[in-house]
């Protein structure tokens, strides 16, 4: 059967039981056949359609469809934008001719948004003062060790304020009195994504009223790789060399945007605490601690070779959606990306065993085995009272599977091996399994 499958060249195949998903090769993506249409009509012309030649066009453009023109601090943005404009025009990335309009339009959109926020920010001065959100629990983790899972199971006991989708993607309503559209945005986006990129619902499922990663904060200011999609190595450079507690501060500041909506919106209720989950926070403890510095901190762990495959595979997937072919070394700079996070970690591990008052721990492999005994050690850390766990426990809609099957992963789809990935990052691997009892 995987021979007839290679030989028909399908790009993946689904086990009907288990629904678990065999990707065949990452590199030349089959869309559906519109798409490919598409694609092939506009790409001689898309660089007409789509320019990506200044920065100041995107902003103007941004500020002609909102009337806004105050963009904050455009020290804060206008670096990463640069580079990641010159990525596309230094030809560290390929886009398809669809690819160069999402992207664009992508830009645009994240442009909106800061438009809006200063809007809003400017108009309510009082945020900075007066909402408070130094408390958040944060899951702390490398990419793909079930964090996902801890957060869904989390925000379904209703004890946190989460984040959802598109809150993320579209923070605030500008001008205040106009309709809100932006959930039904968000789905209509969503159903484009699993229309020409299926395998996203088992590989990282999202909803526009699911839960969300605060990263995607991060886009406004341009510090984020949005996805790798545009991101070469111009902008991955820009990345290196950013401040970490200023990216934070901005993360900070938008969570006091959201919490300051709810409190207009129900001004009788207490704040719930916040609920944060993204991959890159592991290399950034320290920052984390100084920017919320009452927060609790639980960390995953699990095994690099099985966390880095995954990670990969989804960023080459993910990329697909927007450059054909996708290349293979895209997969190695994911995972110097990844491993570089994990370095940090380690590095403020050596500093002394972390307060076991704000630090809590989790090996992947017990959360899979029983997702419900971890959850509830995550409970008692936070001194969560018994008599909400007991009702919590017989809640079952919590313990909801949060995709169908899985994606069996091969460094071999990555063209690499996991011999050759071990032996790169040998001595990092055994230091990290050793601290955590891998």
């Amino acid at each position: 059967h995987e021979a007839i499958d290679r030989l028909t060249e399908k790009q993946y195949v689904i086990n009907e039981e288990s629904g678990n998903v065999k990707i065949w090769q990452m590199t030349n993506q089959k869309y559906p056949p519109v798409m490919t249409a598409l694609n092939f009509c506009i790409s001689p012309f898309a660089k007409f359609i789509a320019p990506l030649d200044s920065h100041v066009d995107l902003m103007e453009k941004a500020t002609k469809e909102t009337g806004l023109s105050d963009f904050g601090d455009e020290a804060s943005f206008v670096p990463g934008l640069k580079s990641m404009i010159q990525s596309v025009q230094n030809g560290e990335v390929t886009l398809t001719g669809l690819g160069r309009i999402d992207a664009q339009t992508t830009l645009v959109k994240v442009l909106k948004s800061r438009l809006k926020i200063e809007a809003f920010w400017k108009a309510h001065t009082e945020i900075d003062w007066a909402i408070d959100v130094s408390d958040p629990v944060i899951i702390v983790s490398m990419p793909r060790t079930g964090s996902t899972l801890v957060h869904e199971m989390l925000a379904k006991t209703d004890l946190f304020r989460t984040l959802s989708f598109y809150e993320a993607t579209d923070p605030v309503v500008w001008p205040e009195e106009a309709e809100d559209t932006r959930v039904e945005n968000a789905e209509q986006f969503l159903d484009l994504v699993y229309w020409y990129r299926p395998l996203m619902n088992t590989l990282h499922k999202m909803r526009a009223r699911g839960v969300e990663e605060e990263r995607v904060f991060e886009q406004l200011i341009f510090s984020d790789s949005i996805d790798t999609f545009y991101s070469g190595e111009s902008f991955a450079k820009h990345v290196a060399g950013l401040n970490q507690v200023e990216v934070l501060k901005h993360v900070k500041r938008m969570l006091q945007v959201l919490q300051y909506q709810d409190y207009r919106e129900n001004p009788g209720a207490k704040p719930k605490r916040w609920l944060l989950k993204s991959p890159p926070h592991v290399g950034r403890i320290e920052e984390l601690l100084e920017v919320f510095p009452n927060a609790q901190i639980i960390h995953l762990h699990r095994s690099p070779s099985d966390t880095m495959k995954s990670f990969a595979t989804l960023g080459l997937y993910a990329a697909g959606a927007v450059m054909n072919p996708v290349p293979l070394e895209r997969a190695k700079d994911i995972v110097a990306m990844g491993m570089k996070w994990l370095e940090n970690w380690v590095a403020w591990r050596r500093k002394g065993e972390p307060d076991r008052e704000r630090h809590f721990d989790i090996l992947s492999r017990h959360l899979f085995k029983d997702p419900k005994v971890s959850l509830f050690g995550v409970l008692d850390f936070l001194k969560v009272p018994e008599k909400a766990q007991q009702f919590l426990k017989k809640k079952d809609s919590i313990w909801a599977a949060p995709r169908p099957g899985k994606v069996v992963h091969t460094f071999g789809n990555l063209g690499w091996s996991e011999i050759e990935f071990r032996e790169q990052y040998m001595e990092l691997i055994r230091e990290y399994e050793h601290i955590v009892g891998l």
